[in-house]
């Protein structure tokens, strides 16, 4: 199999098969959010996308079809707004450490979601202008099995690893072609056994020469070659059928190359990490015997067997005579 580029690179947007697309968008949940991740993965064109699909809104008619319309846009909408949980987040964080003003942070927050401010300015206590607490932390020493920065960045990339989304989308347009490609063979050209019956059933000599320049009836040489013409138009489209299906075919394969590349890439990269998160286990579970085994070396503290010896304060004139 030959090396193919894992990228997903498209010279123009697919209007055509964008319109087709919304023509045959259904009411369903899997034909809505199917497409809807169409059109999340074709995003760099999202001005194009919003004139086609406003284009086929104000021509349609059918009140299901628009209902259709607007649940894709709700879909999109959706999905498009999921990472703003992240961006909240991020913007959390700075307010908490005092990273940048709060009238800044909030006038950034505002362009978000406007309700998020109002649960936030009651939920995070407001800090001072210096970035000290209002009241001083109390900070054990640390043990001597103590997680390095390496060990917590480990874990932090495991918790926090979202590089996946892109190639999720990916799988899934490179995923929803194939099924396009495969609905179409269907009825491929190829499997048209009514054309090639009808193409075998021609008459032999109809492109005999010989036979031709035999027929002197005028009438025979005018039905001959009507035969041939008819013959002739279906045979030219019968191959240009064929040519269009052994197109679909290359870029199937191409795409299932593609898609393939992608899959054996996520699979070395799954287990590259499965690999670093065993060997992450295995270092936690021995950071953690470290600190049981010095959990228990501690020495027991206990008041029962000590006892306090009771002595009276000294008199003035003892302290005269010292």
């Amino acid at each position: 199999m030959k090396k193919v580029n894992s990228g997903y690179k498209m010279s123009a947007f697919p209007e055509m098969k964008f319109r087709d697309k919304l023509a045959e968008l259904r009411q369903s949940q899997q034909s809505v959010q199917t497409l809807s991740l169409w059109v999340i993965h074709h995003r760099k064109n999202d001005r194009e996308i919003a004139r086609l699909w406003l284009e086929t809104v104000l021509k349609e008619r059918r009140p299901e079809k628009l209902l259709s319309l607007f649940y894709l846009v709700n879909d999109v909408v959706q999905n498009s707004r999921q990472d703003l949980k992240r961006l909240a987040h991020i913007l959390d964080i700075w307010q908490e450490r005092n990273v940048y003003q709060l009238d800044v942070i909030q006038s950034w927050r505002g362009g978000l979601s406007a309700p998020r401010e109002d649960a936030l300015a009651a939920s995070v206590p407001k800090i001072s202008e210096g970035g000290e607490p209002l009241t001083p932390l109390m900070s054990p020493q640390p043990l001597s099995t103590h997680f390095d920065e390496k060990t917590v960045s480990n874990c932090n990339q495991f918790a926090n690893d979202d590089r996946n989304d892109e190639t999720r989308l990916h799988v899934i347009a490179l995923v929803t072609d194939v099924i396009d490609f495969l609905s179409k063979l269907k009825n491929s050209p190829s499997s048209d056994a009514f054309t090639r019956q009808s193409i075998a059933a021609l008459p032999a000599d109809l492109c005999n020469l010989q036979k031709i320049r035999s027929i002197t009836d005028s009438q025979e040489l005018d039905k001959h070659l009507t035969i041939a013409e008819q013959a002739q138009h279906m045979v030219n489209e019968y191959v240009k059928r064929l040519s269009e299906e052994m197109e679909m075919r290359s870029k199937m394969m191409n795409t299932l190359e593609t898609l393939t590349e992608i899959l054996r890439k996520r699979a070395d990269e799954g287990a590259e990490k499965y690999a670093r998160l065993m060997n992450l286990a295995v270092e936690i579970d021995s950071k953690c015997n470290a600190l049981q085994q010095h959990y228990q070396s501690l020495p027991v503290i206990s008041t029962e067997n000590i006892v306090l010896e009771e002595r009276q304060m000294p008199t003035v004139n003892d302290l005269i005579e010292k």
